[in-house]
């Protein structure tokens, strides 16, 4: 038997892998007291033949990393939906968002004890914009942050 190689699924996944730079807005919110604008970067990289993309996340405030993050996307074998696994400097537990493309715009969703997530990911070329939003109850949205990044 043939060893299994990336599909289509994993191929449009690994369009995000590179390094993305660029500029993050935070509005006032329980996190923030006023709008705050932060530097990022994400290197992406293809890793385990294919099937896994490795999301590092960083994000800069004057010289010092503010916030950090580790995450990893793969393709659900059995839905074929994406699934982020996401650990960050915040101290909290593991999250696990799930969703899928439409477009070139990939939502993942999450629930945790803490309420609901939702990251919307649009893809245009070099150009990645970023929004990433949270709500009580999963029907009320509000942005925490949004990004807008290009590949280099």
């Amino acid at each position: 038997m043939a060893p299994p190689v990336p599909g289509p699924s994993h191929q449009r996944l690994a369009r995000l892998a590179g390094h993305w730079s660029g500029t993050e807005r935070m509005p006032p919110s329980q996190w923030v007291s006023r709008e705050m604008v932060a530097a990022a970067d994400i290197r992406a990289s293809v890793v385990a033949g294919g099937f896994v993309l490795s999301w590092r996340y960083a994000q800069h405030q004057g010289n010092r990393e503010a916030y950090a993050g580790q995450g990893v996307l793969w393709i659900d074998p059995e839905t074929d939906g994406v699934v982020l696994d996401w650990w960050d400097s915040m101290g909290g537990a593991h999250q696990r968002f799930t969703g899928a493309w439409e477009g070139d715009t990939l939502t993942l969703r999450s629930q945790t004890s803490r309420g609901h997530s939702r990251g919307t990911w649009t893809l245009d070329g070099d150009r990645l914009n970023r929004v990433l939003e949270v709500s009580p109850e999963g029907e009320t949205w509000v942005v925490s942050m949004s990004g807008t990044y290009t590949r280099g």
